[in-house]
């Protein structure tokens, strides 16, 4: 016990040193002082890190490996600022498993896809490096300044699911570029509040956020095919699960007050 308080203190002092010799910040944690959301904790960070050149957001239940972070800050200093960079996601429970491999958005649905999910590394054709897509999972994402300088924060009133979807689409249509870069590589302990079981606070904020977003962020005829997809996709979850039936229809009331 002795030797080990020895050594603590030791580590304590040195560090303490370190850091103020060379003033550098190895971790930094920010007190918000409430549950702001998904998007609204990332702009937390986002406003503390404004004047970086570039923005990281990882998901707090992944593992990433080690040479994940320089390959995806090598696409960007490669592909330049006006971008938004991915990589590869694995599902933690099973380490060769896709979760995410780049994402399709389709404007007729109204709806985004990942691609390649559940698929086995072993069966993926591995020609491409770095692919173009338009939508990237906001659980690892890279957003260079100019882009936050363009597009903005990650819009709050989604709370939970959609706001990447979201800024996503805010990116593409204004005529910047999404990467897919497969060899950077992390992995996800995916677990309930996204795909595995379809629970009430899934079903909630899914159901409203998909909904808001066609509702006031596409436009034209592709958005009204968008909105009419919606109700037999709603009555399929309904009659699967009517214990759902409720939430569902919160989730839609809430969804169409502005």
């Amino acid at each position: 016990m002795f030797r080990w308080n020895k050594w603590r203190n030791y580590l304590k002092i040195h560090s303490l040193y370190i850091s103020e010799s060379l003033r550098i910040k190895l971790l930094t944690f920010i007190q918000s002082g409430d549950n702001l959301g998904f998007a609204g904790g990332n702009n937390v960070g986002i406003r503390y890190g404004k004047d970086f050149d570039s923005i990281i957001l990882l998901n707090n239940d992944t593992v990433i490996k080690k040479d994940a972070i320089s390959i995806l800050v090598s696409a960007r200093l490669k592909l330049g600022e006006k971008a938004i960079y991915g990589g590869r996601i694995y599902y933690y429970s099973n380490l060769d498993k896709i979760w995410y491999d780049g994402g399709k958005f389709n404007e007729w649905t109204g709806r985004s896809k990942h691609l390649n999910m559940k698929r086995l590394k072993s069966e993926i054709e591995n020609n491409h490096d770095i692919k173009a897509v338009n939508f990237i999972t906001f659980c690892y994402v890279l957003i260079p300044k100019f882009i936050l300088d363009k597009i903005g924060l990650l819009d709050e009133s989604y709370f939970m699911y959609v706001e990447d979807l979201d800024y996503s689409y805010k990116v593409w249509k204004s005529g910047y570029n999404l990467y897919h870069i497969k060899n950077s590589e992390i992995w996800h302990k995916v677990g309930t509040s996204s795909e595995e079981e379809i629970n009430k606070f899934w079903a909630y904020w899914y159901y409203r956020n998909s909904l808001r977003f066609r509702l006031y962020k596409q436009r034209g005829y592709k958005k009204f095919i968008a909105l009419l997809l919606i109700i037999p996709a709603r009555l399929r979850i309904i009659f699967r699960t009517p214990k759902l039936f409720k939430v569902i229809f919160m989730s839609f009331l809430d969804a169409i007050k502005k």
